[in-house]
């Protein structure tokens, strides 16, 4: 194998590994993840009850990635079929791999 090809290879497989590293900010840490697959995107789902903050990891690798918009738009999808929230319109923003917004949640027993 000429080296250019076993540097792209590795340079491949450092980029597949940082791709899945998915930890989420401070303020989600010891708090459920929510784990959902909608097409071929894998998300995990960061939200404290109570709070009216979401975080969202795509942790799925895609080739070729889908576009932007289509990742946010499954993200939203994530978010409401995992907490049972709304996204707030104008809130969420991001890329392809860490998307982040406010949301509104049911009330309790409402």
């Amino acid at each position: 194998m000429n080296i250019w090809l076993r540097r792209s290879a590795q340079a491949l497989i450092c980029a597949m590994g940082l791709m899945s590293c998915d930890s989420p900010s401070p303020g989600y840490l010891g708090y459920p993840v929510r784990e959902i697959a909608l097409d071929q995107s894998l998300f995990r789902v960061y939200f404290v009850p109570g709070e009216d903050r979401v975080e969202v990891h795509r942790i799925s690798v895609e080739v070729p990635p889908p576009s932007r918009v289509a990742t946010l738009a499954r993200a939203v999808r994530a978010v409401k079929l995992t907490t049972g929230c709304e996204v707030r319109a104008g809130t969420f923003q991001g890329d392809h791999a860490l998307m982040k917004g406010k949301v509104n949640c049911p009330k309790p027993g409402g």
